[in-house]
């Protein structure tokens, strides 16, 4: 997870590389949900 710019459009780029563009491209979508993670509470030692 992430909220960096930054890193959301290298991911991007790193996973148009994958296809072979034998053709322009014109036009790229990419969908992010800037929804926060839910924290985990860690579970309390029984005694």
């Amino acid at each position: 997870p992430t909220t960096d710019p930054a890193t959301i459009t290298r991911t991007a780029l790193a996973i148009l590389d994958r296809f072979e563009l034998n053709r322009p491209v014109r036009l790229l979508g990419v969908g992010v949900d800037y929804t926060m993670p839910q924290t985990v509470t860690p579970p309390v030692p029984e005694r």
